[in-house]
């Protein structure tokens, strides 16, 4: 008989053992399985974003010549098969040379991008468009019937609907367009050949007008050539013979203001015929500037997931090749846009008052945000004003410019200053700035300063007088302003100068080691330094110090902003921040930190930044909107494209030297510091890491899901490798005298590194399973878990002051012997000893709560897990 149980108790053991084995073999495949999906997925998403950069051009985001010519190849295969229209429109930026050689090519390309942008802003679903070479761009039009008047001249007007905010100023493109349509039997050359031939003819019939390349199969139907005003009969005028060497269309638009004030001049049609045809020539009664953002809102819809799945990949391609060692987290953005109603998405300006209205400054008008829309602000009663600059004086008042108007809020509204008011204006040249003694209007180079009349009239009267300007000559010559408390800072020729409230005025140069250069931004740390930038160097005057030091920052970052503001703000954390291309730089302990694409900054130009009340951080994208940091200081975010492993992660754990450690299923990754990258540590720490926990002295113990406990000391040498336990881990725990507590799903598990040769099950306790421990001030630990015959338990373990061991003293309460009764806690009388569920107000908790402490027994007796 006792041979016959021997060998069962042998079988179950060895039956046990195997499945073990199995279940181990299994995790172990499973968890092999996953990582290779995830390196596939991984080679996957590079090999996507290798591809979509080969047939992207990276100055513009657009189609390069490459993938450009490859889908208008795909799209003439399928106008041959199916016999739909397919147009093609070669477009030309006019005197673009000029802009290069009069403003620099850094301009130059910052206006090409952008137009880029504003473009593919305002294709149709099906349409593409790429950059042919230089500053040719050619669209391709699928299923655009001829002569397409209304879509070519929404096309041609998104171009030069409005200037381009760039460091030089607002510069006004212009382009010229050349179309032709496909016809059956001709071939990809020869296409682009007729395109390019209206293109020559647009550039030299005058530029900025469109020239369409027709053909059409009849050759009896007379050519005429029409010209029509916009007009909402719609109906063609001045018409009259003519028979020319080609059959095309030629469209000339000419932009007759800015903003609101966008007033449609006539347009102006010539034909040239080869054959005999009669071209209607049609036009909707409704500007440009509306054509274009009617149509542009409903094309952006229809594109907006393509464009940002290609991003995400790009970005993740990126992060994965380049490796780059300063990548310190996932940025946690939200995007507003048009979904937002945020119609203009190239913004100048973002300012919060002092009521807590957050203002965007666009191009197509000034927004407000209610909180979760952006909804636009009439100036005197009319929208789509391209603002420059807006700020709030002393009285909370909203003074806004546009590229040649002031606005002052008067009360009811946004009202323009008139002429007698301001002066003479300087068109495209117009800054505000807000010291606490008044508002300061740039004119150009020149300071000019609001003062207040009778009547709600005001004055802009010049800031410096005669006898000023003869004496510092550089007042003249302002290139920048801002305001900090009662001092305004002007970048005056190539030095920096300071206006007090007094109206002193202080100036920095070479005899304060600040060399010459066109100074932008000014902020004040909290320790007093004053720091500027321009835009060639980063200056720093320490305080109570008298000469400027320089500030390096990393890795050459370019200082100079061809678009938007060359800004240097302070966080909320009284840290540095400034932009440097598609990046941001913070001045953090000592050094500099970079945020980037690899962080999950968008791909566009961030022009403009604002921290609001509540500590986030707002940014402008060019072309993109807005977009909103969530959490900025507060909030760290991690994923695989800053080097951690994959997800899940299991435990997260900060050490003593700073460094961030992360349990997951590949094992442990350390973040040495919050610039770096992660990387894979300790390889002897096994795989699917659930718990770390650092000891007294520094050193780190670690617990798999396998229930591998190892021991590490600071350098990451393993010290100690204990025996596996073969049941399912939850938690790890060391209380503080470095005893080491084992949650699991078959009890609490205790090792004393000193004298124990491994874990422990804590016999005085259920084995039940327990996911919490928490050690309280007095030395007591708390854990929570699942009985087996309760739905709920809180255990309070006192350890034993004499060092046997620790004692049970609470637990559940008679809901065990009564079903009936709610779960509880139990509330220790004297060790040893248990007792039923606590009052809320017992006479000792009274008595802790007074002295600023309270017990466990005060916790309600509805405590579910």
């Amino acid at each position: 008989m006792a041979a016959a149980l021997l060998l069962a108790a042998v079988w179950h053991w060895r039956v046990k053992q195997l499945l073990s084995r199995e279940r181990t073999l299994a995790r172990l495949v499973a968890e092999r399985t996953r990582e290779l999906e995830h390196d596939k997925r991984e080679l996957e998403r590079a090999r996507a974003a290798l591809a979509l950069k080969a047939v992207r051009d990276d100055l513009t985001g657009l189609l390069n010549r490459v993938g450009i010519l490859d889908a208008l190849a795909v799209q003439m295969q399928r106008s041959r098969k199916d016999g739909s229209a397919l147009a093609v429109a070669m477009i030309d930026l006019d005197h673009f040379k000029q802009i290069n050689d009069r403003h620099g090519h850094l301009i130059g390309d910052a206006v090409l991008a952008r137009v880029g942008r504003r473009m593919n802003a305002n294709l149709r679903g099906a349409d593409l468009i790429g950059r042919y070479g230089g500053e040719e761009l050619l669209a391709v039009l699928p299923g655009l019937l001829p002569p397409a008047h209304n879509r070519l001249y929404a096309l041609h007007e998104v171009i030069g609907a409005t200037p381009f905010l760039t460091d030089a100023g607002l510069l006004e493109i212009t382009a010229s367009i050349g179309v032709a349509w496909h016809r059956p039997g001709e071939t990809l050359q020869q296409l682009l050949s007729r395109a390019d031939e209206a293109l020559y003819r647009a550039k030299h019939g005058g530029r900025n007008r469109v020239e369409l390349h027709l053909w059409t199969r009849s050759r009896d139907t007379p050519c005429r050539a029409e010209r029509l005003p916009l007009k909402p009969s719609r109906s063609a005028a001045d018409t009259k013979d003519c028979h020319a060497p080609r059959a095309c269309i030629a469209m000339a638009a000419r932009r007759g203001g800015h903003g609101a004030a966008m007033r449609a001049r006539p347009l102006h049609f010539r034909a040239r015929c080869r054959t005999r045809c009669r071209i209607p020539c049609q036009l909707p009664s409704m500007t440009a500037a509306a054509h274009a953002a009617a149509e542009g809102r409903g094309m952006r819809a229809r594109r907006p997931c393509l464009r940002t799945l290609q991003a995400l990949l790009l970005w993740l391609a990126l992060g994965l090749l380049l490796g780059d060692g300063a990548r310190a987290q996932s940025i946690p953005l939200r995007r507003y846009a048009h979904d937002q109603g945020l119609l203009g998405l190239a913004n100048t300006c973002l300012l919060q008052t002092g009521n807590g209205s957050l203002w965007v400054c666009s191009e197509s008008g000034l927004y407000r945000f209610d909180g979760h829309r952006f909804e636009q602000v009439p100036l005197q009663g009319q929208r789509g004003h391209s603002i420059s600059a807006a700020s709030e004086d002393a009285e909370q008042r909203l003074w806004v410019t546009t590229f040649d108007a002031v606005y002052v809020d008067d009360g009811t509204q946004l009202r323009r200053l008139a002429p007698e008011e301001t002066g003479v204006l300087r068109r495209n040249k117009l800054r505000l700035a807000n010291p606490r003694w008044g508002m300061v209007l740039l004119n150009g180079p020149q300071a000019l300063r609001a003062v207040a009349g009778t009547g709600g009239r005001w004055r802009l009267q010049p800031l410096f007088d005669a006898a000023t300007l003869a004496r510092l000559p550089q007042l003249g010559k302002l290139g920048e302003a801002q305001s900090e408390a009662d001092n305004l800072w002007l970048g005056c020729d190539q030095e920096l100068c300071r206006v007090a409230a007094d109206g002193s005025v202080t100036v920095y140069g070479q005899a304060q080691g600040l060399p010459p250069d066109r100074w932008r931004g000014v902020v004040r740390d909290r320790d007093g330094a004053l720091w500027l930038r321009g835009d060639h160097h980063l200056m720093q005057l320490p305080a109570a110090a008298e000469r400027f030091v320089a500030q390096h920052p990393p890795g050459g970052a370019p200082l100079r902003q061809v678009v938007g503001q060359a800004q240097l703000l302070l966080d909320p954390q009284g840290r540095v921040l400034m932009r440097s291309g598609q990046s941001l730089l913070l001045w953090e302990h000592g050094h500099w930190r970079r945020f980037d694409r690899s962080n999950g900054l968008p791909d566009g130009g961030i022009t403009v930044l604002l921290f609001d009340h509540a500590g986030d951080l707002w940014m402008s994208v060019d072309g993109e909107g807005v977009v909103r940091w969530n959490g900025y200081g507060w909030i760290e975010n991690w994923d695989v494209t800053q080097g951690m492993s994959t997800a899940p992660t299991w435990s997260i754990l900060r050490n003593s030297e700073g460094a961030l450690l992360l349990g997951n299923e590949a094992g442990i990754n350390r973040q040495r510091r919050a610039d770096e990258r992660f990387q894979h540590w300790l390889k002897d720490a096994g795989a699917q890491v659930l718990g770390l926990h650092n000891a007294a002295d520094g050193s780190l113990w670690s617990l798999s899901a396998l229930g591998e406990l190892r021991h590490h000391d600071r350098q990451g040498r393993l010290l100690r490798s204990y025996p596996r336990l073969r049941v399912s881990i939850r938690r790890l725990f060391l209380d503080a005298t470095d005893r080491v507590w084992i949650l699991t799903t078959d009890g609490l598990y205790l090792l004393r590194p000193q004298s124990d040769d491994m874990p422990q099950r804590v016999q005085a306790l259920p084995a039940s399973e327990y996911s919490d421990i928490q050690q309280r001030r007095d030395g007591s630990l708390w854990l929570t878990g699942a009985g087996r015959r309760v739905p709920a338990a809180r255990q309070h373990l006192d350890p034993d002051p004499a060092g046997a061991g620790w004692q049970a003293g609470a637990a559940v309460g008679p809901q065990a012997a009564d079903p009936g009764r709610r779960p509880g806690l139990g509330r220790a009388l004297q060790p040893g000893r248990l007792a039923g569920p606590a009052r809320r107000r017992h006479p000792a908790v009274a008595a802790e709560r007074a002295a600023g402490t309270a017990r466990a027994a005060d916790l309600p007796d509805t405590a579910h897990p």
